[in-house]
């Protein structure tokens, strides 16, 4: 995730929080950090959960739900950085007109059974 997406989802859009906060999960190795590369070339902050992390998000989260952690590959970044920021959207619109989002599936998770997989 991208420091200006954590900053808005967990922060409020507060970059002083946002980077207090990440500072103090940083130190207790809840978050790693890493460079993505935008369309353009341009470099910029992500974050990942670590595997502590990850563990104890999903005590609290939705059952089912698939977790990753550790950071992508810099190339992919910005894809995920994109996709997390659709996801956003469409969350808000749904909820916007009365719904409630419960579960998120990404594609590698509608695979068929039996369907071999890369």
């Amino acid at each position: 995730m991208s420091f200006r997406d954590l900053s808005d989802a967990r922060f409020g859009g507060n970059d002083f929080a946002a980077r207090r906060g990440i500072s103090q999960m940083f130190e207790a190795g809840l978050v790693v950090r890493g460079k993505g590369w935008g369309p353009r070339g341009r470099p910029f902050l992500i974050f990942a959960a670590t595997a502590a992390e990850t563990r104890a998000v999903a005590q609290c989260g939705p059952v089912g739900q698939r977790r990753w952690h550790g950071p992508v590959k810099p190339s992919q970044a910005h894809h995920d950085t994109a996709v997390y920021r659709a996801a956003r959207e469409k969350i808000a619109e749904l909820e916007g007109q009365g719904c409630k989002v419960v579960r998120i599936r990404i594609d590698a998770e509608w695979r068929t059974p039996g369907a071999q997989q890369r």
